[in-house]
């Protein structure tokens, strides 16, 4: 079996302006590089080492992961080459995120964007997206993914550490913007202009947890803080499965509602006619013809229909068994007047096993307080109502508060879902 490539050797250099030594991971491919003492800036393609600029000692910051690291992501192995303190400025407030420049012989450069404790793993990119919208705001498309617009503002290089395939300055500036495929995606595309040109790059958010594993890095990773730009929700996929599960519940207790509906056949056990004259000198109160419930111990409903107009009455109802005695009450209310009420009344009596049974009804009305009837006050008209008994009904309201409880915990993680979104955009160019 051939042996693994070696690790390529660093080469120095000595700093023109302190004499301090200088170590080069990229070897040709450096255009810059950073004094670790002094903190110029050196043009390692002159042959004079050209300090082109200068890093005050006051801004200095200290990288997590150290210049020389070196570590995996994936399966392919990288040296930490160089280290970029940057910073925006938004309402005179200072956003500062750190990146960390990773090089290996065999696959070239990547970095590790870091803020507040999100990490990406950023790639440049040769192809150019291509512009398109969504929402009426600002996208990109590439590789088939629509990535939206977040966020365009100046970046400033604040601090410098180690070398880089480019001149870097103090105080470089750019014109960045982000683009974000979340919530579902943890990908992102970002570009950066100059005056000369635009470059791209594909970011991929990543546990922090992971860079601390890759890189061997002491303690655990900082939590992070807030919503990162591209951080994918946690609640999409929950959300999405919870949906699922109140379709599938739902659809299970329609069935079940609907073959219990099926089940029952409704039938109609008494019914008959009565007249009732409110303020009547008549025994309101009478008994029914005994009647038969037939079958299994099962539900039956009691319905009143009336020809009440602008009235009203009380009705006490007793259904009796005939053979113990046993009796339940039960007292209805019906009225209707100029469209408001309903002159008709259910009850419905759960639990009532077969035999035979009778009613005993007992209407009631007052009159108004103070009127007197008499030649010339007469007699509301009477009241016509029906009376049915029916058993074995089929009930479908329970159907809805039961889809209503199903519904909760999808509704719910939706709600943490756009809350989660919330967040995210509060932070952008579209938010508050």
């Amino acid at each position: 079996m051939a042996a693994p490539p070696s690790s390529p050797k660093v080469k120095a250099l000595e700093c023109p302006n302190c004499g301090s030594a200088v170590e080069l991971r990229t070897f040709g491919q450096a255009l810059s590089a950073v004094c670790p003492s002094c903190y110029s800036v050196m043009d390692t393609k002159s042959p004079s080492l050209e300090i082109i600029s200068r890093f005050h000692k006051s801004v200095r910051v200290e990288p997590a992961i150290p210049l020389g690291r070196r570590g995996k992501l994936g399966e392919d192995q990288y040296e930490v080459a160089g280290f970029q303190d940057r910073f925006i400025v938004v309402e005179e407030v200072e956003y500062h995120w750190q990146e960390y420049l990773l090089f290996s012989p065999y696959k070239g450069f990547r970095y590790l964007v870091h803020y507040n404790g999100h990490w990406n793993d950023v790639k440049p990119i040769k192809d150019v997206p291509e512009e398109t919208f969504a929402g009426g705001r600002k996208a990109v498309s590439w590789n088939g993914q629509l990535y939206r617009h977040f966020q365009t503002a100046t970046a400033r290089t604040g601090f410098v550490l180690g070398e880089f395939p480019w001149r870097v300055t103090a105080n470089d500036t750019v014109v960045a913007e982000d683009f974000t495929a979340a919530p579902g995606a943890p990908r992102s595309l970002s570009s950066e202009a100059t005056e000369g040109e635009i470059t791209w790059s594909a970011g991929e958010y990543i546990p922090g947890s992971k860079v601390w594993e890759g890189f061997g890095l002491e303690g655990t990773a900082p939590d992070p803080v807030g919503t990162y730009f591209n951080e994918p929700s946690p609640h999409v996929q929950a959300a999405a499965d919870r949906w699922r599960t109140f379709r599938y519940l739902a659809l299970a207790a329609i069935a079940v509602a609907l073959a219990a509906s099926f089940l029952m056949p409704e039938t109609e056990a008494f019914s008959r006619e009565y007249t009732y004259q409110p303020g009547g000198t008549n025994e309101a109160a009478f008994v029914t013809p005994i009647f038969e419930l037939k079958g299994r111990t099962t539900n039956v409903r009691v319905r009143t229909v009336t020809d009440l107009s602008n009235q009203w009455i009380y009705i006490n109802y007793s259904l009796i068994d005939d053979k113990s005695g046993a009796a339940r009450d039960f007292g209805r209310m019906i009225s209707y007047y100029g469209g408001d009420g309903d002159p008709a009344d259910g009850t419905l009596l759960g639990r009532v096993p077969s035999g035979r049974y009778y009613l005993r009804v007992a209407p009631e009305w007052q009159p108004d307080p103070g009127t007197t009837y008499g030649p010339m006050t007469p007699l509301p008209r009477p009241v016509k109502y029906k009376v049915i008994v029916e058993r074995d009904v089929s009930i479908l309201w329970p159907l809805f508060p039961i889809l209503l409880l199903l519904l909760v915990p999808a509704a719910w993680k939706s709600l943490q879902k756009a809350a989660f979104e919330g967040s995210r955009w509060t932070e952008s160019d579209y938010g508050n």
